[in-house]
């Protein structure tokens, strides 16, 4: 993840897909229940795996479905929770920082 940070040209679609697939199920877990986290259903195209922030589950509080499911690449989707790449799709709000 570091790498990224030293924007020395390695990019989070460098991440291996192990690392990526961990790194997304640790921090959509860490922000599922969290209420400052915008609700959004996180969805990858090119995995099956989808995860629920916030009130996602919740159809009251849920964003618009266009904006609530924002679809991208597997490497995205982490890197966006972490801050290392813009928001997935449009009107997302930033995500909570973790501590």
């Amino acid at each position: 993840m570091h790498h990224v940070d030293l924007d020395a040209g390695f990019t989070p679609a460098q991440w291996p897909p192990d690392f990526t697939g961990a790194v997304l199920a640790r921090v959509a877990a860490a922000l599922a229940a969290r209420p400052d986290a915008p609700a959004v259903r996180l969805r990858a195209t090119d995995s099956a795996a989808a995860y629920d922030l916030g009130a996602a589950h919740d159809p009251r509080t849920a964003h618009d479905p266009g904006t609530a499911r924002p679809p991208a690449p597997w490497h995205v989707l982490p890197a966006w929770l972490v801050g290392r790449a813009p928001a997935p799709g449009p009107g997302l709000p930033a995500p909570p920082f973790l501590y």
